[in-house]
């Protein structure tokens, strides 16, 4: 009885210690201040996920039968937050079609640091939804859409940093 007590309290806490080394996202919108409290995110805005995506056509031209890259499309960067007191500026920046300069993105360790970070120049918020689940105890959320002139992407791991960013506007590379 006390080995199976033991085990339970292992279990458990090894659960509880997953739970909170979990990884966190955050959002720094220019001239919008969040609530979050994390030491190097503070005023942040605390986010429980996000997605963006890139796709590019393909196509075979003709005779030699070679791959050739078609137009590409940049998705819009979507988060999911809890509504918060930044809610009403954001609704009231995309209702006003408001150019916002910078939007950042990142994605942090158990420790704290940056592993991941998206970073948007020339923003404009395209959307944004509120929603009310009671079933799961009442979590009023929202997801916001950005979409952007400009966007880089960085990832910092064991082997150093790889960065890479694309100009829309200007359809090349950064």
């Amino acid at each position: 009885m006390k080995k199976a007590h033991f085990s339970l309290l292992l279990f458990c806490l090894f659960l509880f210690t997953g739970i909170a080394s979990a990884q966190r996202m955050y959002i720094k919108i220019d001239g919008v201040d969040g609530e979050a409290t994390e030491r190097n995110h503070r005023n942040w805005i605390d986010l429980q996920s996000y997605k963006q995506g890139v796709s590019s056509e393909a196509g075979v031209t003709t005779g030699a039968a070679r791959m050739r890259a078609g137009k590409t499309s940049f998705g819009d960067l979507v988060i999911v937050k809890k509504i918060d007191k930044t809610s009403p500026v954001l609704m009231q920046k995309c209702a006003g079609g408001e150019v916002i300069p910078k939007v950042e993105l990142e994605i942090t360790e158990p420790n704290g640091n940056s592993f991941y970070k998206v970073i948007m120049d020339e923003v404009r918020i395209t959307g944004v939804t509120v929603s009310s689940d009671c079933s799961s105890g009442c979590q009023t959320m929202e997801e916001v859409s950005f979409y952007y002139n400009k966007i880089t992407w960085e990832h910092t791991g064991s082997s150093g940093k790889t960065q890479a960013g694309y100009d829309i506007k200007m359809n090349r590379k950064l």
